[in-house]
């Protein structure tokens, strides 16, 4: 979660409900306006007021979306696959069957006798890492890839601002003003 803050106060038993059940339709509105093919911007700042109890928070923040993308995906050479691969290659060496064993076996022998596990692997890996790339550059060849359409990179960073910095909301107020706008959509409604 990137909201940092804390959420004080009574809050009402089922609010979380209704408020991801509002989260749900605030992001199906805001996908009808994003563009898929550049980067979108957005602040957010909702004050969330529990009406029963009077406990409130602000949420202000920067969302940012990215533009979609086709990314390169091994989805057609599991890991399972490569291992296999790999098993086979190792054990057709000189000495057969046993060649993977006899492998396996000079490679615990190096790891249990390092001081440090992870410094090993680090020399390992820089020192075979080209290796690594060969056989990446094969398989692509052999096995190939697939291409695969992403959302764009999406980024929030909130913060909550608790009661206590907001002041006092005052609960019959806000149900006043919903209850004038209720009125005046009804009005609007029934002049159409």
């Amino acid at each position: 979660m990137t909201t940092k803050g804390n959420i004080q106060g009574e809050w009402t038993l089922g609010g979380h409900k209704l408020l991801k059940d509002l989260v749900a339709l605030l992001k199906t509105e805001e996908e009808k306006t994003i563009k898929t093919d550049k980067k979108n911007v957005g602040f957010p700042d909702f004050l969330v007021v529990d009406m029963r109890t009077g406990s409130t928070v602000r949420l202000h923040g920067r969302f940012v979306r990215n533009a979609d993308h086709v990314q390169k995906v091994k989805m057609k050479r599991p890991s399972r696959l490569v291992e296999s691969i790999l098993m086979k290659i190792i054990s057709q060496m000189d000495g057969g069957p046993t060649a993977l064993k006899n492998v396996m076996e000079k490679v615990k022998f190096t790891a249990d006798g390092a001081d440090d596990i992870e410094a090993t692997y680090k020399k390992w890996i820089s020192q075979y890492g080209s290796y690594v790339k060969e056989l990446e550059a094969l398989l692509d060849h052999y096995i190939g890839s697939t291409l695969t359409e992403c959302s764009g990179q999406t980024r929030i960073a909130a913060e909550i601002i608790p009661k206590d910095m907001l002041g006092l909301v005052s609960t019959e107020a806000l149900e006043g003003f919903a209850r004038a706008f209720t009125q005046q959509v009804e009005v609007e409604t029934d002049e159409q």
